[in-house]
């Protein structure tokens, strides 16, 4: 019987490498419309099968466990979580995917175009998908609610891209097509810091604890540097 099913099969270590990829798609894409360098994001369609290959492992993995060995209450949510975070993170792959897609098209079009504030909400969600699979592997509650906290600020950020955007598409009509694009862009680096908190509240459900109360409310601030 096992009794440990968190290091069974690798599934921490599986759920870390997805993170990975995601976060690497996430600065290759948004670093391509930083330094104008489309070339950074060549790779991001094999990383996105990547990406669905590991998840569909972990799947199998964790289905098989529950099929064959029946675990018990931690060990079940352990492994429940695990799906749920693994499709959280396909989810980000996906959207990321689409993110590169706008990404390519900006820099194709050889027309000029303003980034306004989409570096720092890229940093942001990274930082947040980073943390939220912290969160599962050190079973750390605080970082877990810390993410939480995290949505809010990436929606406050997108907002204001969103007004950047929409200014300089009132004032620079031939920036209006990669204007819109970058929108986009927005939202989708958005959707992403939502799924880090939908990963965060699965690592609540693993430790069976309430998301409604904080236990540290208070949130550092966060220095912006899209190199780490």
């Amino acid at each position: 019987m096992i009794r440990n099913f968190e290091d069974f099969l690798g599934v921490k270590d599986r759920l870390l490498y997805l993170g990975s990829i995601i976060e690497t798609m996430i600065i290759s894409s948004v670093k391509a419309l930083v330094e104008r360098r489309e070339v950074l994001v060549s790779a991001v369609e094999s990383q996105r099968a990547e990406a669905e290959k590991v998840r569909k492992e972990l799947d199998e993995k964790c289905i098989s466990l529950i099929a064959t060995h029946q675990p018990a209450a931690n060990g079940l949510r352990f492994l429940t979580s695990a799906m749920k975070i693994a499709g959280e993170l396909e989810k980000t792959a996906r959207q990321t995917h689409n993110l590169s897609i706008s990404s390519i098209k900006i820099l194709s079009s050889g027309a000029p175009f303003h980034i306004a504030d989409i570096p720092e909400l890229a940093y942001t969600a990274k930082t947040m998908l980073r943390e939220c699979l912290d969160a599962f592997v050190k079973k750390d509650e605080n970082l877990a609610f810390s993410v939480l906290a995290g949505g809010t600020r990436a929606a406050i950020l997108k907002e204001k891209i969103l007004k950047q955007l929409l200014a300089i598409m009132e004032t620079e009509k031939k920036s209006v097509a990669q204007s819109a694009e970058l929108l986009l862009i927005a939202c989708y680096l958005e959707m992403a810091a939502w799924n880090a908190v939908n990963v965060a509240e699965d690592v609540l459900f693993m430790l069976n604890i309430s998301k409604t109360v904080s236990p540290n409310p208070e949130s550092s601030p966060v220095v912006f540097s899209f190199n780490n």
